[in-house]
This record gives structure tokens, C-alpha cells and sequence, in this order.
């Protein structure tokens, strides 16, 4: 999933736009798509502000280093079945994880 768009791109944006650029100028101007810079443009004209939507979906339970712990667990317990693994991990760690993960 791609990064919001950093503060200060999206106030570069509404400044460009102000100054008469058109929207594939600013694109090409900030290395960004002209897709992100229409939405920010959009954000901007209908609720008045420059900051991101909150993210959809469930917050993260594990951070990258966990994930990476993880991925070495499995990596070296290869026959260990899934349900075994989580059995170990949320003991270790006190983190239930999906199978998935």
C-alpha cells in the first residue's frame, strides 16, 4: 500500500496551483502522478485542509522487526506446522497473529 503524500508536496502542490500551473505541470514538476495531485487538489477544495485520510483497514499488531523475527522463526522450524508457530510466537511474544501472517 503507497505512503500518503508528505505535507510539504501536498502544500508545493496548492502553492504551484495558486501560481497558475496546470495539474501535469505539478505532476511532472514534483515527480508525483497526476492522479495524487488532483486528490490532494480535491481534498483541498471540498474540506478546506491538506491532510491525508486516516488509513482504512486494521492497525498493525506486529512491527518489522517482529516480522522479520517471524519470518526467521519459520525459516528455521520449516516442518513445524502454522498452528505450532502462533502457539509460539503469542507465548514469546504476546502477540496472537493470524495464519496469514
Amino acid at each position: 500500500m503507497p505512503h500518503p503524500t508528505p505535507m510539504p508536496i501536498r502544500q508545493r502542490v496548492l502553492a504551484l496551483r495558486q501560481d497558475g500551473y496546470k495539474r501535469a505541470d505539478i505532476a511532472d514538476l514534483l515527480g508525483i502522478s497526476q492522479g495524487a495531485v488532483c486528490k490532494i487538489l480535491k481534498v483541498h477544495r471540498e474540506q478546506g485542509h491538506l491532510r491525508p485520510r486516516k488509513s482504512p483497514g486494521r492497525p498493525r499488531l506486529t512491527t518489522r522487526r517482529d516480522d522479520r523475527q517471524l519470518l526467521n522463526l519459520c525459516r528455521r522450524k520449516r516442518k513445524m506446522p502454522v498452528s505450532r508457530l502462533r502457539r509460539l510466537w503469542r507465548r514469546h511474544h504476546g502477540i496472537n497473529v493470524s495464519r496469514q501472517t
